[in-house]
């Protein structure tokens, strides 16, 4: 009956152990699965704001390495202009002193020693490359071009006064004596002469008249040069006029002419306000205020007189 109880009691205690030890082993499992399951997403939080972090930092990374390389880029070009620009005035100053020295300089470049231990240019290369070659040019094509504008001015000004010289040659021959709205008319006053009148002892002036287009009436014959020359005897003292030929003439005249002689019969009375009475009081005129003409003096009015009388 003890024994019986006894067991019981051990029983009793090994059930109450078992559901005491059961509840807390469950309890344990229980507490350890969820510390597990928080530990795992801790780790796995932690992990995406490490990728996170580490896609930001690559991005960060990446700008930064872009932007070095952009200043690098920059920071290169500008030394490439800066080389450039140095060496531009290097060969620009070399290229000028060259040409300045050229007439002085010989052809082939004496090679300058350099001592031991110094640095050589940047720019020597293109120096050398380059001093020939200005060297060349210089000899070749400046000295010539130099000579070349030195004559041209001196022949333009030697051309500008044979002109001068030709034009006032050409005025002081042809002298205008008078114009109408056609031509106008100059005096030939090298080859009018003061010549006896055949049979006769009177004298006569053989003119040339030269007739110029007046350049309002005609403006082609103008500017082609086309110009008359026509040939008259002409007596002071009759106030008569004898016409001999007419040429027509576009640059110089030719001398192989036809001129009908001289005849007694020729001469012509004046009429009033014709081409031929301004001719003839033009020449008058002109021959009177003239010293001298072909080298023979033309007798004043007061000499025809004095003539005159001792004739009588």
């Amino acid at each position: 009956m003890w024994k019986k109880k006894v067991a019981a009691a051990l029983g009793m205690t090994f059930l109450a152990g078992s559901l005491t030890f059961g509840s807390t082993a469950s309890a344990y499992i229980i507490n350890v699965g969820m510390e597990d399951l928080a530990a795992q997403e801790k780790t796995a939080d932690s992990g995406e704001k490490q990728e996170k972090k580490a896609e930001i930092a690559k991005e960060h990374g990446n700008a930064k390495d872009e932007k070095k390389k952009e200043i690098k880029n920059f920071r290169e070009k500008k030394a490439e202009t800066s080389v450039k620009e140095a060496d531009k005035k290097v060969e620009n100053s070399d290229t000028k002193k060259t040409i300045e020295e050229a007439p002085k300089a010989s052809v082939t470049p004496v090679p300058q020693k350099r001592e031991e231990g110094q640095k050589p240019l940047v720019s020597n290369k293109k120096k050398e490359e380059t001093k020939p070659f200005v060297q060349k040019k210089a000899d070749e094509s400046k000295v010539p071009l130099q000579g070349k504008k030195t004559e041209a001015p001196v022949q333009a000004n030697k051309d500008a006064v044979e002109t001068k010289n030709k034009k006032n040659k050409e005025k002081d021959r042809f002298q205008e004596i008078f114009r109408d709205d056609s031509f106008i008319y100059y005096m030939d006053m090298r080859s009018a002469r003061n010549v006896p009148i055949p049979n006769r002892q009177e004298r006569m002036i053989d003119v040339w008249v030269k007739l110029k287009p007046n350049s309002f009436s005609d403006e082609e014959d103008a500017k082609a040069g086309k110009y008359y020359l026509e040939h008259y005897y002409i007596n002071p003292k009759d106030k008569q006029i004898q016409f001999l030929c007419e040429l027509e003439v576009t640059g110089r005249p030719s001398n192989a002419i036809k001129e009908r002689p001289y005849s007694s019969q020729n001469w012509e009375n004046l009429v009033p306000g014709s081409v031929e009475d301004d001719i003839y009081h033009a020449v008058v005129k002109k021959a009177k205020s003239s010293s001298s003409i072909g080298g023979v003096a033309i007798p004043s009015a007061s000499d025809v007189l004095d003539m005159l009388n001792i004739g009588l």
